[in-house]
């Protein structure tokens, strides 16, 4: 009887096993088709996610077409100023040789003037020199005229007087 128990008793535990076993294979299924909805939840989230994205695709496309659009013209517009840069680089070199060529011409006017102001100041000097010798001179001169005139004057009257003495 004891062994007839002990073998209910397992047959009990068996069958117990198996409905914990079945229960196991149940819940395992449970939980893959939890799972199953879980991705179909997922899917179906990303589904109308998808197609909201999709719906925004006409107006992004615009605005990339759009933005292509000023991206060209800046592009452009850069290659101008690029330009533009390059030729006022050039332009300031230009001018930046020409200041140069400016201030040498400058600087050779400056020691000029200064050999022409140095010549002005020795031929002013020479100048007032030959004045003043020319006043001397012309000092000398009227000092002669008026010897002279004294001469001349003294001379006629000696010889008058020369004259009249040998008359007498």
């Amino acid at each position: 009887m004891r062994e007839l128990d002990e073998l209910r008793e397992k047959i009990k535990n068996m069958e117990h096993i198996e409905e914990i076993a079945h229960d196991i294979d149940n819940l395992k299924k449970k939980l893959a088709w939890s799972w199953v909805y879980e991705v179909d939840q997922q899917i179906e989230e990303q589904t109308v996610r998808l197609q909201k994205l999709k719906e925004r695709i006409p107006a992004c496309q615009e605005r990339i077409d759009r933005n292509t659009v000023v991206i060209d013209d800046l592009k452009k517009e850069l290659t101008e100023k690029e330009e533009l840069v390059r030729s006022l680089g050039d332009k300031t070199h230009e001018v930046n040789s020409m200041k140069k060529s400016m201030e040498d011409n400058i600087a050779e006017v400056v020691k000029l003037k200064i050999e022409l102001e140095a010549e002005h100041e020795r031929g002013t000097r020479t100048l007032e020199k030959m004045n003043g010798r020319l006043k001397q001179m012309q000092a000398q001169l009227r000092d002669f005229q008026m010897q002279h005139m004294q001469f001349t004057q003294v001379r006629p009257r000696s010889l008058q007087r020369i004259l009249n003495h040998m008359k007498n």
